[in-house]
Formats: C-alpha cells, sequence, structure tokens
C-alpha cells in the first residue's frame, strides 16, 4: 500500500519549486533599479534549494534502511535515476535541435552519455547528481543524524556557521581561507533535516525576521559581487535563510487546506525542475517588455503551466512506463531467487 502523502510537504516542495522557476525568469537590466531588484529576488529565491536537500535529508535518513539496502536502492534507481536520465535523454536532443547548424542524429547517444557522465553538472542537473550520492550514503549516517538532539544538532549549527563565516570573510579580504568544512553546505543541509523537521513553532515571528535579515545581507553581497553567490553559496547567512525558510514553510503548510494545485505541483516537482528550463526561452520571446515585477511574475506562471503540462506528458509517457519495466524486472528476478533457494539440493 503507497504510503499517504503529507500535505505540509506537499505545500512545501510546491512553494520551493514556484522558486526555483521564479529564479529563473528572474529579467536582467543595466539600470541601478533592476541590478538591485535583480540582487534582492535572488537572495530572496534561491533559499528554495536549501529547502529542498533539508527535505531529502529528512525522508532518507532513516537507520531502519539499512536492514533493506537493495529496496531502498531500487527507489532511488526507480523515483531518481530513471526520471533523470530521461530528462537529460530529452534535453540533449533538445540541445542538438538548438544548436546552430545541421543536426547530427548520430551524435546524440555519445553526446547523452558524457552529458549524464559529466556535463550537466554544470546545468539544470546539478541538483540531481548532486542529491543522488547524498542518498546513496544516507542510511551510513542516519544513526548520528536522525535523532540528534537539540544540543547536537545546535553544536553542529554554530560550528558550520563559524566555518562559512571564515569564508567570508576570506573572501571579503582577498585572502581566502584555507581552513575548509570537510562537507558541502548543501550535504551539511541534508544532513541537519531530520534535526531542522523536528522544530515545532506556533508563530512564524522570529524565523521571518531571521529571514528577512538573511536576504538583507544576501542582497548587499550580491550587488558587491562576492564570488559564488548566491548558487553555491556557502556564507553563514544564506544557510541560515535556507532554515528559516524551510520552518515557515513548514508552519504555513501545517495551516493550509488541501488544494488540487499544489497537490499537482509538488507530486510533478522534480520532472517540473527537470524540463522548465526547456521551456523558459521560448515564453521568454512571446513575454513583451514591461516592468520588471509584473514580466518575473508572467513569465513564472506561463513557464510553471506549460513546464507542469509537459511533466504530465514526460511521464506519463516516458518515465512511468519505464519505472513500470524496472519493476517487472526486479520481481521477476525476486521470483527466481526464492524459486532457488526454496528448490531441495540435489
Amino acid at each position: 500500500m503507497p504510503k499517504k502523502r503529507i500535505y505540509t510537504y506537499d505545500f512545501m516542495r510546491a512553494v520551493a519549486i514556484i522558486m526555483v522557476v521564479a529564479v529563473h525568469c528572474i529579467p536582467e537590466g543595466q539600470s541601478d533599479a533592476a541590478r538591485i531588484y535583480a540582487a534582492f529576488m535572488k537572495a530572496l529565491l534561491f533559499p528554495c534549494n536549501a529547502v529542498f536537500f533539508l527535505l531529502s535529508g529528512m525522508f532518507n535518513l532513516k537507520a531502519a534502511y539499512l536492514d533493506r539496502l537493495p529496496n531502498y536502492y531500487l527507489r532511488k534507481v526507480r523515483n531518481i535515476l530513471i526520471p533523470a536520465l530521461i530528462y537529460m535523454l530529452i534535453n540533449t536532443i533538445y540541445d542538438s535541435i538548438r544548436q546552430p547548424g545541421p543536426v547530427h542524429p548520430e551524435m546524440i547517444v555519445p553526446s547523452f552519455f558524457v552529458n549524464a557522465f559529466s556535463f550537466y553538472s554544470n546545468g539544470i542537473f546539478w541538483f540531481v547528481m548532486a542529491i543522488f550520492g547524498m542518498l546513496l550514503i544516507a542510511p551510513f549516517f542516519a544513526q548520528s543524524f536522525e535523532y540528534m538532539g537539540k544540543r547536537a544538532a545546535r553544536s553542529l549549527f554554530i560550528i558550520f556557521g563559524l566555518f562559512s563565516g571564515m569564508n567570508l570573510v576570506g573572501v571579503l579580504s582577498g585572502s581566502g581561507f584555507a581552513w575548509s568544512w570537510p562537507i558541502s553546505a548543501f550535504f551539511t543541509l541534508f544532513l541537519m533535516g531530520p534535526a531542522v523537521s523536528r522544530i515545532k513553532i506556533s508563530r512564524g515571528t522570529f524565523p521571518m525576521i531571521s529571514f528577512g535579515t538573511c536576504v538583507t545581507i544576501s542582497t548587499v553581497l550580491i550587488l558587491c559581487g562576492v564570488p559564488h553567490h548566491p548558487v553555491n553559496d556557502n556564507t553563514p547567512f544564506y544557510f541560515i535563510a535556507g532554515i528559516s525558510l524551510f520552518i515557515l514553510l513548514q508552519l504555513f503548510g501545517s495551516r493550509m487546506k488541501e488544494n488540487r494545485a499544489i497537490d499537482l505541483l509538488s507530486k510533478y516537482s522534480f520532472s517540473i525542475y527537470m524540463c522548465h528550463l526547456m521551456i523558459l526561452p521560448f515564453v521568454a520571446a512571446i513575454v513583451p517588455p514591461m516592468t520588471k515585477p509584473l514580466a518575473q511574475l508572467i513569465m513564472t506562471a506561463i513557464t510553471l503551466a506549460d513546464a507542469l503540462a509537459a511533466s504530465l506528458a514526460i511521464d506519463n509517457l516516458l518515465v512511468h512506463p519505464a519505472q513500470r519495466l524496472l519493476d517487472k524486472a526486479f520481481s521477476h528476478a525476486r521470483q527466481n531467487v526464492q524459486a532457488d533457494t526454496s528448490s531441495p539440493r540435489q
């Protein structure tokens, strides 16, 4: 029996994927007002990445999975790897058609393998290629992080904050900071997912102030040209903003009534993420010049709707049949193993 979906987390995923699409719809401009607006929107919206890593850690850091690793890995291959590879193939075909000059069909398969193996880490698939390794080793970290207490979580948060703060000082001073943190900032968020998800608040005042303060500081950092900000940000402000946003969305989601649109966006959020950048150039071409906020709002709405429609088609025509094929192959293999183990030895 499939697990019942929890609407709070559906709401969080839906809002986060809207923020992802909105990030890529930020209109750039040369005026000071346009630069300030773009910097503010990046600081406001990019913490959505942190929400996805926190959610993934919350759902996958389970020590119980160690007792059934084959089933756990099968689910990750089925639900993450297969859809990602299918969308990578579609993106490869899309790229080959969109590039200048004649199309070379014979190069699609080699290009796909190179893209899936390496090149797509620099594009929209960076998230998939980063999170998949975390998912593979999540059960081995679960005993330390699944039920981490408040004191331990607070200590980890403070230690990482000090390291990321020193890194920012090094960047601003031009000397760098060589005492590196042993894991990525996103993996730190992934590991803290279970602890952050257990934070319960009745009012969102403090996390809202925390989020707003961090967004303001991050906006200034972006305008000052601080490197690696905010996509691969390892400043404490981005880290705190991501956790504050997670807590706020969790609070608001627990109070929301169920909504069909939210359900759809959440269910297809992974697919929307992987296909929306193919749709965006066509949307941008038809949206007339207008004020920055209105242009971003219209582009986000159209891109999101088109990406959802594309996700429904691709998932039902390609992804789900491939997943069912894997299910049948696994079921058949398991039946063969059971038959071999139950048959009497000669």
